[in-house]
């Protein structure tokens, strides 16, 4: 089978119309096949290119996580329907932010475990706390540079008038 080679500007312009078209809509417009699109749109992603959500829009942390909290307590098509979202992206955004799953027979709403977002927001505030406690460290650190610095400035002056 012979490889097409296509043009950056054709890669351009089909990543653009996919941020706001279905991936097979946007394939069969520009001619080329879905795989070539996810390829391009990683790629633009990897240098600093726009993410896209449904409706080619980036979904806000907080919508993110009331969808994941939403879905602990509703099934996933309702989370879905509410949130105007796809399943495949309820499952990964509950992966990536570290909800817990709810297969395998568990019922978190009636589960004794921890509050997800409770848990989540500890971590993220235990890293805030260590990064904090780094800066302090650092900040003596160069405050005590710029002690000695003085005091090194101040007797070579003393040192250049006791000449």
């Amino acid at each position: 089978m012979a490889r097409t080679f296509y043009t950056d500007d054709h890669k351009n312009a089909t990543v653009a119309m996919y941020m706001n078209h279905s991936r097979k809509d946007t394939a069969l417009e520009m001619g080329v096949s879905t795989k070539s699109i996810t390829t391009w749109y990683k790629q633009a992603l990897a240098q600093g290119g726009e993410t896209r959500g449904k409706d080619g829009k980036q979904h806000s942390l907080d919508l993110i996580h009331c969808a994941c909290q939403h879905y602990t307590h509703h099934v996933w098509w309702q989370t879905c329907e509410v949130f105007n979202i796809s399943p495949a992206t309820l499952y990964k955004w509950r992966f990536d932010y570290g909800y817990s799953n709810k297969h395998y027979g568990r019922n978190i709403s009636k589960d004794k475990t921890d509050n997800d977002v409770a848990t989540l927001h500890a971590k993220a505030m235990a890293q805030v706390n260590q990064q904090k406690d780094a800066y302090r460290i650092r900040m003596d650190e160069l405050e005590n540079l710029a002690a000695n610095l003085q005091n090194k400035i101040l007797d070579f002056q003393q040192s250049l008038k006791d000449e």
